[in-house]
């Protein structure tokens, strides 16, 4: 893709400069956005002066905006033209000004302080690692500069990464070894955590499904799950002449009016009902000890009539 400007020549639409505002952190990383652009675009920017005159156009904001006043300034003369300073004696001047005074000391003690945390993956920290390495300038060419990069790398991660790579198999002497070493077993390590969570939420809704529904239904609350009485509470119902069902004197619980009006009441809904067999196994599963006997009786009975007809 290209972009016609005001000579006529075609200038190739790549990103431009991000603007700079003067801070010295990113100073280095607009040079080198800028250098891309003017390389691109080296048959429009063909002069010292065009290549200074970009550079400038993208200091417009803060610091850098009030540096490029003050230099531009400097280097007009009277007549309103501008005296231009060579590419390089201009970079000079920006680099004086906006390079950190000691960019090593700053990057090393940005790594001294660089930690990973649960939540971080490693592929992160690996990044923010490397880029603070080349601004510290550490070299990777003998094995005493990998030592050395290990030893800072060790740091950063979590202790149980770092024990985790040091126990290894094939324990990595480099730091592309560790590099490598610490996204695998990361990686293995979040996986599978997130293949327990979700073993996990499966499971609580597995057990909430299968939970025995007069449990979950509060509708049922005034009534006695005889699985829960006592042998004691059982005995004083019996002396009373109450029901196990819902403890009134005057009948037992198989006559219990109450359980009655309920059987009719679900037989009415269910009359017309088709039970497949999963349906009718919940159904029964949730009737209480008395509904059961009740049921079996019935079975029974019913058995022995088809029994008689034969």
């Amino acid at each position: 893709m290209v972009e016609t400007n005001g000579t006529g020549k075609n200038e190739i639409a790549i990103n431009k400069p991000t603007i700079f505002n003067g801070d010295r952190t990113k100073a280095k990383a607009f040079l080198q956005e800028c250098y891309i652009y003017l390389n691109i675009n080296s048959d429009i920017y063909d002069t010292e002066n065009k290549k200074i005159a970009f550079i400038l156009s993208f200091c417009n904001k803060k610091e850098a905006k009030l540096w490029k006043e003050q230099y531009l300034t400097s280097k007009t003369k009277e007549n309103k033209t501008i005296e231009w300073d060579t590419l390089r004696t201009f970079l000079d001047k920006f680099n004086d000004v906006f390079t950190p005074v000691d960019e090593t000391r700053s990057a090393m003690n940005k790594i001294y302080k660089l930690r990973q945390t649960p939540e971080v993956e490693v592929e992160t920290i690996i990044t923010k690692f490397k880029l603070l390495v080349g601004q510290a300038n550490l070299g990777m060419e003998t094995d005493l500069d990998h030592a050395h990069l290990i030893g800072l790398f060790q740091k950063v991660l979590l202790p149980s990464l770092t024990n985790k790579i040091m126990h290894s198999d094939d324990f990595p002497k480099t730091i592309q070894g560790w590099y490598k070493k610490a996204i695998q077993f990361d990686t293995n390590f979040r996986l599978a955590q997130t293949f327990r969570d979700e073993t996990k939420t499966r499971r609580k809704t597995v057990r909430w499904n299968n939970y025995p529904r007069n449990t979950r239904d509060s509708g049922t609350s005034n009534k006695m799950d005889t699985n829960t009485m006592t042998a004691e509470e059982q005995t004083e119902l019996i002396k009373k002449g109450a029901c196990f069902r819902y403890r009134q004197q005057g009948h037992l619980s198989r006559d219990c009016p109450q359980k009655e009006q309920m059987n009719q009441n679900r037989n009415q809904g269910q009359q017309n009902k088709k039970w497949t067999l999963k349906e009718l196994h919940a159904h029964i599963r949730s009737l209480n000890n008395d509904e059961r006997d009740e049921l079996t009786n019935l079975m029974v009975k019913m058995r022995l009539k088809e029994n008689k007809g034969f």
